[in-house]
């Protein structure tokens, strides 16, 4: 079964680490310290589409921008040919995704599209923004609005995973189908459906409902426990989405764009135990007093992406980000 290339205001999606971007690598923050802009929701397509990479050079590449203009820096690099899934469209810029998730800009004249779909999908995409009226989403079609009338509702980027991660329909009969919600809620209609068995892209969760992705890129929610996941990859995409709000309820703070150095460094966690067994916390702010985010043992190299009160903005190896004092790294 072809694998979901999936999408969307997506917030999000993994949210969001931030280290150097060199070919074969992604971040979220570009090599200039430019964070990665996410498409207003008029600029979306109504359904993505496939394209194909076409860079100046057989062997060569397109960078990943983190916006819709140049001047930016780049996020990572897509290779020549490769196929993206295209999401929306903005001042002669395509926001696309790679087959491993990865989000970001790039002139349209670097995409081969079937531009017969493209352009159907600018028509549906601007009546499903503009028309208020009820839409009917039965099976086999699919809408952005219910028809009960509510729009699809996007995650907040807080409740993104921090990478996607697959998981079939597990519907009530085997034949069977589950609903495509709106939103994380019951009581506002449907927007399509999905036959039991099929595979789809887990992307965020919210009230014990997962934000899914279809084959066909339908995007929406529903219950957590109509789906079947691998558990471990559950759990650790749980862990890290989770890392980005402390014990104390405190979201993570993110430099300003003053704050970040031209060039992350690397340095090693150095704790206040002398055996080599002491770690330090993954603080939410540059203060004391907000609880933590995890921990990271004493020796463990981390990058350093920016300081700010005596205080170190740092990345681990494992994706995590947080605070310290500048007195715990050497």
């Amino acid at each position: 079964m072809k694998r979901i290339i999936s999408f969307l205001l997506c917030a999000v999606m993994f949210a969001f680490l931030a280290t150097s971007a060199f070919a074969d690598s992604y971040s979220s923050v570009s090599d200039k310290n430019v964070k990665l802009e996410y498409p207003e929701e008029k600029n979306y397509f109504a359904e993505p589409f496939e394209a194909t990479v076409k860079a100046s050079r057989k062997n060569g590449s397109i960078y990943i921008m983190p916006k819709a203009e140049a001047g930016n820096g780049h996020l990572g690099t897509v290779p020549n040919g490769e196929t993206v899934l295209i999401m929306a469209e903005q001042s002669g810029y395509y926001f696309f995704m790679t087959e491993e998730g990865y989000c970001g800009w790039n002139g349209k004249n670097w995409f081969e599209t079937d531009n017969h779909a493209e352009e159907k999908l600018s028509v549906s995409n601007k009546s499903s923004v503009s028309n208020n009226n009820k839409t009917s989403a039965s099976a086999g079609s699919y809408s952005y609005i219910s028809d009960e009338g509510v729009k699809l509702q996007y995650p907040k980027e807080k409740y993104f995973f921090s990478e996607p991660f697959e998981a079939s329909v597990k519907a009530s009969r085997k034949n069977g189908s589950i609903y495509i919600m709106p939103k994380a809620e019951a009581g506002n209609g449907h927007l399509g459906t999905v036959p039991n068995g099929e595979t789809v892209l887990i992307m965020a969760e919210q009230s014990g409902y997962y934000f899914f992705m279809t084959e066909e890129g339908h995007c929406g929610w529903n219950g957590k426990n109509w789906f079947e996941t691998d558990k471990h990859a559950e759990e650790k995409v749980f862990e890290l989405n989770k890392s980005t709000v402390s014990d104390k309820g405190v979201d993570l703070e993110y430099p300003e764009d003053k704050d970040y150095y031209s060039t992350p460094f690397v340095m090693l966690v150095k704790s206040s135990r002398s055996d080599g067994h002491g770690s330090i916390y993954l603080m939410p702010k540059p203060e004391a007093g907000n609880g933590n985010l995890g921990t990271v043992k004493d020796g463990n190299a981390v990058l350093i992406l920016a300081e700010r009160s005596g205080y170190y903005f740092f990345q681990t190896d494992d994706g995590r980000q947080g605070w310290n004092g500048k007195n715990w790294f050497a």
